[in-house]
């Protein structure tokens, strides 16, 4: 064989070699396997637990890759191929998965190599060598990055990729829950670290002149760089949802969408949709990353930012990144606004024009205060060295007069000069001139006016009306500045009282303060002040005020202060002097109170300190007397305070230590007693206390609290911080003692023994929990109808347990007959599911134990049977079983039904319960039928059927009615709806006056305080009733209101709901009738009540006339009254037509104006109108006086007619007091009884006569 032959055939056998070695190990199980497991010797760090298949199908799992500074763990690694993508010059990998990445580094452990790597610069061709490869369905799930302090998260990644030529095409991609928690800027500050940046800030600042020019001089875009992408990206679609970025302001994206393309070095870009909860926006642009840069860009959107809601937004940027750049912003909405800037970023100084125009800005900080600002024209121009400011808006509030405001300034290189602000408010002005020099250093001169600054337009209550005066000046240099005030000057007056202020301020270069006197006066009170601060303190101030309503129309009373300072700054002597007497503030009222404090820190902290109060008052707080003496130093020191009042009052003595070196404090309280509501309590023993500063943690030794036979105690030691324990102890605690807190009619007897133990842990989220309850015997008397009627409760058992995780309750109550109450309720994993399960059972329980909790009830009898459980979990509870209210009997004055021997039953069914009920009344009976749903608690709906026939419904002394209600009551959270009729066929409705419930005030009252948003909260917690019920009036229908005593009946429609509150529509017939009208008793012919929408507006039609057998000459007399029932229209009308004096006359009298005595006739007439219906005025009158039966009428007839006024002194003893109507004779009569039927009267008048009068009974 020839030597080529040879070659050959030894290439060939080598190449087979090869191949079947790269088949074998790169197809089979075993050959990957071990090219793997060598690969992890070869590379330090890495390691593979479990390899799969081969290049068709291959998983990979448990990668990890540990090297000093960096962590690398992939949870498995799946891909597969098709090699016949390679007869095709095509790479395919397909179906790639990894899951459960996480990849933590550390840059600061990395090891840094000790040679400098080459940098090769990066081609801006395209690459020539472009294998086509496509990676389909590639799929990362639960990702976690952590670069030092930044960390990267993702739950789900799904996208393709497909390499071909120089186009990499990425289709479209979801990414699903993104997290980016970046580092926030607050950074560890150590004394090094400070030092280090005052001494930067101070090298700037050395020539700030010289650095202002270079900045200046040097433009921001020296160079132009053309940039081109080493291959084309088509990028189609990008979707994020709820992507989250946490950093010193948190920000959520809820949807993120955007198209990137580029070719060559041209990039365009779409952005699709931005949503968060802020704003909506879309946007999109283009740019050439050559050249001049030139870019085009546009943005669109809504923004809804805390208090400016449904503003949008228009942003366009176009120009040349190197040449000239124009930004254009638009507001439309609450801010109407524009902002136009023009920059060339190339050109030394880069010259500047920055516009930004309103005009019309509303926002509001609060529910109360709105503001406006209008025609807002700001301009900063600056070109070469040279710059320009200006400034003018309007500032517009409810609640203050229109503000405006005028800004101009003007500077260089070297300084920069505002030659005037001016601000126009409150009538007045302010004026501000400053001139800023920065050389070497920076020096500043400022000089503010205000002059007639006033208030008295928007606030009676606290008129404020001043002027002033402030000069100052000050340097800033390398390391130190000064501060110069030596001018402020403030007069004016103040709630109607003059105010002065005086005084002047100075800092010089060696951190001496200097504060020579500053005098204020404001009316009858006087602040002085002044001192030195360097090395030594030197600090005077005393307070003379004997008048505080000059302060404050709220606050009263007298207060004179004296506070001295001296010593140096780290030891210092603080001596304070206080006394008030007189003083009000509100609710609280104090009428002496005398402060004596001393304070020394040297080596340690040392004084005394003397509080002595007498009387305070706070609400139902009274405190007679009030002393706290404090006093000693940091190792020894003595706390005693003694409050003599109510409903508290005792003494409290505690002597204490505190240890700088373990930042620890020691305490003993050897006396403490207290007088509360309750009894008399003490302490057994004296109390030790430790407070722990470095771990902010308090120790409490064991002690007992007794009153009488009770005792509560603290067994062991109580800690209490982020970690502590408890244990209490309850012995013989005896119900008694809270009689005080319950109704006249209830008393309680008995006693009751438990204890409490509570452990926590800062870590865990919720503590450990054991309490127990116990008691023997419990005894519930109730006085009911001059009845004692007792109940007994035997064996009380309540057990209650919190651990881990877990809710455990049991109870169990015996009362007596053998009924009792028991349950077990179990809830499971409390911090994320809640699961629950138990059940509750009573059995024969008396409802007369309840009264104690009812209020205002008179008498509740009856038997509770029930028999419940219950599964699920908090949100969405399942209950099953039964409960039943038997022979229930309910008596409450406010309640318009008595019911007597009723039945109620419930029967659950999981997520719904079906009632029904048979409440039987004294006169009449209502059946109730409904069911109810809960999917979840605050998903729930009821829908109930009530009917009842012919129930009596008394409401107070005011009516009484037989109803016969047909109501469909349906209820959710969100609403409850009221739909069906009433029908009332026989009622007597008497009503002389207005009731009290009828002025209350409404449902949705909000009172006007600091506390308006909790106010309307709550308010609006409550859930909105719409009615929609129709009202029949039957034929025996019987109503006296005030004057008019009428027979109605008809049909009215009850509407309510939130738009429109309540309203009533319908109509009222008045087929007969009386109506007291001008002294007369009229018959009412006709009349209607028209409804329509207002309860208190309802239109009136009425006809009525005098008795016609009273009338002579057979006249036909009467009135007409229409119109809205406030405002009615009254006329008089009479059949055959006649004047309407004569009409009047006919009305009043029964006959015409004929006689020469009509005009006494018609005074004796309007004399009687006016007394006629005063008696329950004048009844009045005579209570307050000590007068009963207190009337006054008209006597006499004719000429001789008299106004008399009569009452009873004595039961016995009555006295009359008459006067003349046409004559000014007057009568003074007392009568005595002496029997019941005999008396003895005494008349004075112009004749005087004693009588014997005997009443004689026929």
């Amino acid at each position: 064989m020839k030597l080529w032959k040879k070659a050959l055939f030894g290439i060939a056998i080598f190449s087979l070699i090869l191949f079947i070695t790269f088949v074998f190990l790169i197809g089979t199980n075993t050959g990957l396997n071990f090219l793997f497991k060598n690969i992890d010797r070869c590379i330090l760090g890495l390691s593979i637990e479990q390899i799969d298949g081969n290049l068709h199908n291959l998983t990979l799992k448990e990668i990890k890759y540990e090297q000093p500074g960096i962590k690398v763990h992939i949870g498995d690694f799946h891909f597969s191929t098709n090699f016949k993508c390679l007869l095709h010059s095509l790479v395919c990998i397909k179906n790639t998965s990894i899951n459960n990445i996480n990849i933590n580094i550390d840059n600061k452990k990395i090891i840094n190599l000790n040679h400098e790597e080459k940098i090769e610069a990066i081609s801006t061709k395209l690459m020539i060598y472009h294998p086509s490869i496509m990676l389909s369905k590639l799929k990362l799930h639960n990702i976690r990055v952590k670069v030092d302090n930044t960390i990267i998260s993702l739950r789900d990644l799904n996208t393709d990729l497909h390499w071909k030529k120089h186009i990499l095409l990425i289709s479209p991609t979801y990414i699903q829950s993104l997290l980016i928690n970046l580092p926030t800027a607050i950074k560890n500050v150590n004394k090094q670290n400070l030092t280090s940046k005052i001494q930067q800030l101070h090298n700037k600042l050395q020539n700030i002149s010289e650095t202002l020019k270079h900045f200046v001089d040097d433009p921001f875009l020296s160079k132009r760089y053309n940039f081109r992408l080493p291959f084309n990206i088509n990028l189609q679609v990008f979707l994020i949802e709820n992507m989250h970025i946490i950093s010193d302001y948190d920000l959520s994206i809820n949807r993120l969408s955007f198209e990137i393309k580029s070719i060559n070095n041209h990039l365009e870009f779409k952005i699709s949709e931005i949503s968060m909860p802020q704003a909506k926006m879309t946007a999109k642009g283009e740019i050439t990353l050559a050249a001049n840069w030139p870019i085009k860009f546009n943005l669109q959107g809504q923004l809804n930012w805390h208090s400016i809601k449904s503003e949008k937004i228009k942003i366009e940027l176009s120009g040349m990144i190197c040449n000239s750049l124009r930004i254009c912003v638009n507001l439309f909405g609450p801010i109407y606004a524009q902002l136009n800037v023009l920059l060339q970023p190339s050109i030394p100084s880069v010259p500047l024009s920055f516009i930004f125009n309103t005009y019309s800005v509303h926002w509001s900080s609060n529910s109360l205060i709105e503001y406006k600002r209008e025609k807002l024209n700001f301009l900063f121009r600056r070109k070469k060295i040279n710059s320009l400011m200006l400034l003018q808006t309007i500032l517009k509030n409810q609640e203050l007069l229109p503000i405006n405001i005028y800004m101009k300034g003007e500077g260089n290189l070297k300084h920069f000069n505002l030659d005037r602000v001016h601000v126009n408010l409150l009538h007045g002005n302010i004026d501000v001139i400053t001139y800023i020099e920065y050389k070497k250093e920076i020096s500043w001169h400022s000089k503010l006016n205000f002059t007639y600054i006033n208030n008295m337009t928007h606030n009676h209550n606290y008129p404020i009306k001043i002027n002033g005066k402030v000069l100052a000046s000050g340097v800033l240099d390398k390391t130190r500045w000064r501060l110069n005030i030596p001018q402020l000057i403030l007069k004016g007056n103040i709630n109607n009282n003059i105010i002065n202020v005086n005084g002047s301020l100075n800092k010089d270069i060696f951190n001496k303060w200097e504060l020579p006197n500053i005098d204020v006066v404001l009316g009858h009170n006087y602040l002085n002040c002044r001192g030195e601060l360097s090395k030594f303190i030197k600090f005077d101030l005393n307070i003379n005020a004997p008048q505080l309503k000059d302060i404050l129309p709220e606050l009263s009373g007298l207060v004179h202060t004296t506070l001295k300072i001296r010593g140096s700054l780290h030891h210092p002597q603080i001596g304070i002097n206080y006394y008030a007497t007189k003083l009000h503030w509100h609710q609280l009222y104090i009428n002496n109170m005398i402060l004596k404090s001393n304070l020394k820190v040297n080596k340690q902290i040392a004084g005394n300190l003397r509080l002595n109060i007498n009387k305070l008052q706070k609400n139902k707080l009274h405190l007679d007397h009030l002393q706290l003496n404090i006093e000693g130093n940091e190792q020894r020191h003595q706390f005693n305070i003694e409050a003599q009042g109510a409903p508290l009052s005792g003494r409290l003595v505690l002597h204490g230590n505190f240890n700088r070196k373990n930042n620890r404090w020691r305490g003993i309280v050897n006396t403490t007693q207290f007088n509360t509501v309750i009894g008399k309590w003490r302490v057994n023993r004296p109390v030790l206390v430790t407070y722990e500063h470095d771990n902010h943690s308090v120790m409490i030794s064991p002690h007992c609290w007794h009153h009488l036979n009770t005792q509560l105690c603290v067994p062991e030691y109580i800690k209490i911080g982020s970690d502590g324990y408890l244990h209490f102890v309850l012995h013989e605690f005896n119900l008694s003692l809270i009689n005080h807190f319950f109704y006249d009619k209830n008393i309680l007897s008995g006693t009751i023994n438990g204890y409490a133990r509570i452990n926590w842990i800062s870590n865990d989220d919720f503590p450990r929990l054991v309490l127990s309850l116990k008691s023997n015997e419990i005894k519930i008397r109730q006085n009911i109808e001059e009845n004692k009627l007792p109940s007994v409760l035997h064996n009380i058992n309540l057990d209650l347990s919190i651990n881990n995780n877990q809710l455990q309750l049991d109870w169990l109550i015996d009362i007596m007959s053998n009924s009792h109450v028991k349950g077990h309720i179990q809830v499971i994993d409390l911090k994320n599911r809640c699961h629950i399960l138990g059940y509750i059972q009573a059995k024969k329980v008396s409802l007369e134990i309840f009264q104690l909790l009812i209020p205002y009830c008179q008498n509740i009898r009856g038997a509770l049977d029930a028999n419940i459980k219950i599964k699920g979990n908090l949100q969405q509870p399942y209950i099953f079983g039964k409960l039943k209210l038997n022979n229930l009997y309910f008596n409450s004055k406010f309640m318009p039904f008595n019911f007597v021997t009723s039945n109620v039953n419930l029967i659950f069914n999981g997520k719904s319960a079906i009632f029904n009920g048979h409440l039987q009344t004294t006169h009449g009976d209502i059946s109730l039928n409904g069911i109810s749903t809960w999917n979840q608690l605050d998903h729930w709906y009821i829908s109930s059927l009530i009917r009842g026939s012919l129930v009596r419904m008394t409401i107070e002394s005011t009516a009484r009615m037989d109803i016969s209600p047909y109501i469909i009551v349906k209820a959710t959270p969100n609403a409850i709806n009221l739909d069906g009729s009433i029908d009332i066929p026989w009622a007597r409705i008497i009503l002389q006056k207005v009731p009290q419930s009828l002025t209350q005030a409404s449902l949705d009252e909000v009172i006007l305080d600091n506390h308006i948003d909790n106010n309307i909260k709550s308010k609006n917690s409550i859930i909105p009733v719409n009615t929609n019920v129709v009202i029949h009036l039957g034929k025996d229908v019987h109503l006296s209101l005030f004057d008019l005593m009428i027979n109605a009946n008809g049909n009215l429609k009850l509407v309510q709901n939130n738009k429109m509150g309540l309203g009533l529509n319908g109509q009222i017939n008045i087929p007969s009738g009386h109506f007291y009208a001008y002294g007369q008793d009229l018959i009412v012919r006709k009349g209607i009540l028209h409804f329509v929408g207002t309860l208190d507006q309802p239109y009136v039609d009425l006809e009525a006339i005098r008795n016609p057998d009273t009338t002579e000459n057979n006249v036909i007399v009467g009135l007409k009254v229409t119109g809205i029932i406030n405002e009615p229209m009254v006329e008089v009308f009479s059949n055959p037509e006649m004047a309407q004096q004569e009409a009047f006359s006919y009305l009043l009298r029964g006959q015409g104006l004929n006689s020469n005595g009509d005009n006494n006739t018609l005074t004796t007439t309007i004399i009687g109108l006016g007394v006629k219906k005063s008696g329950q005025v004048i009844n009045k009158l005579g209570e307050a006086f000590g007068l009963s039966n207190l009337a006054i009428a008209t006597i006499g007839i004719g000429n001789n007619q008299q106004v008399q006024v009569s009452g009873y002194a004595l039961p016995d003893l009555q006295i009359k007091y008459s006067i003349g109507i046409f004559d000014s004779f007057s009568t003074l009569t007392l009568r005595y009884r002496l029997r019941p039927n005999l008396y003895l009267e005494a008349v004075s008048s112009h004749e005087r006569a004693i009588d014997l009068l005997y009443r004689f009974n026929f």
